[in-house]
């Protein structure tokens, strides 16, 4: 069965990209997605870039990806804008939202924060009305049909919950019976009290 990895946040810290980038390897699986936030935070974020547009079969675009791109007036943002030089500025700017795919006959869509924004932050814990709208279409996922499962980064903190029959959705087209969400963590800066990357395959 194809198995696809699926990874989120470094945050230019290359040493734990590069371990989990072999720990992949080792496991076998061959496709590779990321969602987002490649930079920021760490000293090594043209070096992920790099790395990441030639492992990754998709990348989506993050918070830090877009704020990088946007004038800086901090020291540590022009740094960082020096160091990563216009072209992978340019790259960083033009990352889809999300993307969208069937896997053992189930549609995923993964983006890096919500269905909404790359700004819009969603937790385990937020209203449930607020989770059951990551899987509505928007006006940056575009109209395709409505995933069963989604899965996104950006909290650093990784989850799966199950939703069933929810009386508060939104009218979508389908029955919520069986909707998964699920978050991969961090590879670079995990904040769920375990010093190690996180990441997932699906």
């Amino acid at each position: 069965m194809e198995k696809i990895a699926i990874i989120s946040d470094i945050h230019g810290n290359l040493p734990a990209l590069e371990a989990v980038l072999a720990d992949i390897k080792q496991r076998g699986v061959s496709r590779i997605v990321c969602l987002g936030d490649l930079v920021g935070k760490g000293p090594d974020s043209a070096a992920v870039v790099d790395l990441l547009q030639t492992m990754c079969e998709t990348v989506v675009q993050g918070n830090w990806d877009l704020g990088i791109t946007l004038p800086q007036d901090k020291p540590a943002g022009q740094w960082q804008q020096k160091q990563l030089g216009a072209e992978r500025l340019r790259y960083l700017q033009e990352l889809p939202f999300s993307v969208d795919f069937s896997l053992s006959g189930k549609r995923f869509r993964l983006f890096h924060a919500s269905a909404v924004s790359v700004y819009h932050r969603v937790k385990r814990k937020s209203p449930k009305k607020d989770r059951l709208a990551m899987f509505l279409n928007t006006e940056m996922t575009g109209d395709g049909p409505l995933p069963d499962i989604v899965g996104y980064g950006d909290i650093h903190i990784p989850y799966l919950l199950t939703m069933k029959n929810p009386s508060e959705a939104q009218a979508p087209a389908k029955s919520h019976e069986g909707l998964m969400l699920f978050n991969v963590g961090s590879v670079g800066v995990p904040y769920d009290g375990i010093p190690q990357a996180s990441y997932c395959i699906v």
